[in-house]
């Protein structure tokens, strides 16, 4: 199947394996084991919607930590 190629403009697209018995496994410091992409998407989401995250440049982001 083909996909139009405006179906995904303005959007971040993660591809990445999320299946039993595949060995893209991430560890983070809350689970052993999730998948990698969803560890990614994890990631562009806290990028995305925390306020305490500025981005500063093209690839460059500034992160607000406060006691």
């Amino acid at each position: 199947h083909r996909v139009p190629s405006d179906a995904f403009r303005n959007r971040i697209v993660l591809i990445g394996l999320a299946a039993d018995g595949i060995s893209d496994l991430a560890k983070t410091p809350l689970d052993n084991g999730g998948y990698g992409v969803f560890v990614q998407a994890q990631a562009v989401d806290a990028i995305l919607h925390n306020p305490s995250i500025t981005w500063i440049g093209h690839s460059t982001m500034l992160v607000r930590m406060e006691a």
